[in-house]
């Protein structure tokens, strides 16, 4: 069983993930953390509610986390996700109630009462982890393994020529993070812009989709209307999207249907054009940098597949 503490920014891609997590046999969620990103922290922790709820997912701990980043002010993608982070689909309230702790504090508190048990999956910003780390620097030797979606290494950026969003929402604590010593694997551009989800996929899904995950895919149907618009109009995508932070799920349970690479990483966190990109080094003979493992190749179609058939 893979027990996961998620920490996100609850978007549109995010709510797949998290779906997909749910349903999945072999994963266990054993706490949501929200950050900003996609929208604020409060509105991606509501968001984590409805979400789960489509699934009847058992009562779990959802905390809310930081609203800005280590350094600077907070910006969301509201003309990816809409204003509500979801697409502007509006889902019933949740009667789920959020954690009297802080993301943070919640971290921390279920690593250390069972260390080692944990892996952590972040889909958004690495803020909360950063402040964590700040309390108790044993935590990359507390959680079991730390895989993220977020920067790229040789496609791309999509905030800027060499940076995404989740890195680029706040470099310095991604910095902090991936410099701490954690198992760390990262799930970035390099595959998610490559892994598409089509109309076509949506229209399977719909025909094939289990009685109790109707109102999922009804949900998912609707909030992908806008996100495929999105996507057509910043890089061309036509009839589909990339599947960002559900592939770091895949990747959790499934790491056979991709190729990872270490290499000795670092975290710009300053530059107009390079705050936030991630430098590996390849040379025989480099900089000391902690190592990380870089998702490059992945099986693409199996993957959205992989996903698919957790509905049906």
């Amino acid at each position: 069983m893979n027990r996961l503490i998620i920490d996100c920014d609850t978007g549109i891609d995010d709510s797949l993930a998290l779906l997909f997590a749910g349903l999945r046999k072999d994963i266990e969620i054993s706490a949501v953390c929200s950050v900003f990103g996609n929208c604020s922290a409060h509105q991606a922790a509501i968001n984590t509610m409805k979400i789960l709820d489509l699934i009847d997912y058992p009562d779990i701990p959802i905390a809310e986390g930081e609203n800005k980043p280590l350094v600077g002010e907070a910006s969301y993608a509201a003309n990816v996700h809409g204003n509500n982070g979801i697409g502007d689909v509006e889902l019933p309230e949740s009667r789920r109630e959020l954690s009297p702790l802080s993301s943070v504090d919640l971290l921390l508190k279920m690593v250390r009462e069972n260390p080692g048990e944990y892996t952590l999956v972040t889909l958004g910003r690495m803020t909360n982890v950063a402040l964590a780390l700040e309390k108790e620097p044993e935590l990359p030797r507390l959680v079991r393994k730390l895989i993220f979606m977020g920067g790229t290494i040789y496609h791309e950026g999509n905030v800027g020529p060499f940076v995404e969003a989740n890195i680029g929402g706040d470099p310095l604590a991604a910095s902090k993070v991936l410099s701490a010593g954690f198992d760390a694997i990262q799930v970035g551009l390099d595959v998610t812009q490559t892994t598409h989800l089509t109309t076509d996929d949506l229209r399977w899904l719909k025909k094939n989709c289990r009685r109790e995950c109707e109102a999922a895919v009804d949900y998912l149907i609707e909030a992908l209307k806008g996100y495929f618009r999105f996507n057509h109009e910043a890089s061309g995508m036509v009839d589909c999207c990339p599947v960002h932070d559900p592939l770091a799920l895949v990747m959790t349970v499934a790491p056979e249907l991709g190729e990872v690479e270490y290499w000795p990483a670092h975290v710009e966190t300053e530059g107009r054009y390079t705050a936030g990109q991630i430098l590996i080094d390849k040379r025989l003979h480099g900089e000391n940098w902690p190592k990380l493992g870089c998702v490059l190749k992945v099986d693409h179609r199996k993957c959205v597949e992989t996903i698919l058939r957790e509905f049906c």
